[in-house]
């Protein structure tokens, strides 16, 4: 009993300086510039607007916070909550949701994790640099094929700063 408390005691003492030491660390994370995130939901929209339809935009980080809601003219509040359930998907399974919502549709009994926030529609990608998911871009407000080539055409104006 006495040597059991003995190591609880080392381990008492050893546990919190590790963790200070730990806490001491830089973290070091990929940021999109905020220029860039307005650059690649505004082509987004207007790449929707070319073909007549009205959208919103969102950017979240890898952390899906929330970065950055543009709204279209024209765009209706309703199409809000989809726009940015499509970019936590997009973000936290790292592959475009049109991807997704065609995995689903020819695999009706594919399951993914559980969870409300997630929206198996075309609309969103995720933003890569390094082969890091950095964050998403997402688009609600036309059909989801619309929603995803819109967001597509986001993403690919700003590929120059993700090299």
């Amino acid at each position: 009993m006495r040597n059991h408390l003995g190591q609880l005691a080392l381990l008492a003492a050893i546990v919190p300086a590790f963790y200070a030491q730990a806490q001491d660390k830089l973290i070091n994370q990929k940021v999109l510039p905020l220029h860039v995130e307005v650059e690649a939901a505004q082509t987004a929209i207007e790449a929707c607007a070319a073909k007549h339809v009205a959208v919103h935009a969102y950017v979240v980080d890898a952390n899906d916070n929330v970065k950055l809601l543009l709204v279209g003219d024209g765009a209706h509040y309703e199409t809000v909550s989809g726009a940015r359930r499509k970019a936590h998907t997009a973000v936290m399974l790292g592959r475009p949701t049109i991807e997704l919502q065609k995995a689903l549709a020819a695999n009706p009994g594919l399951q993914f994790p559980a969870d409300p926030m997630s929206l198996f529609l075309g609309g969103a990608v995720p933003i890569r640099a390094g082969g890091e998911v950095i964050g998403a871009l997402s688009v609600g407000g036309g059909a989801p094929e619309q929603d995803a080539e819109c967001a597509q055409a986001g993403l690919d104006k700003i590929q120059p700063y993700l090299q």
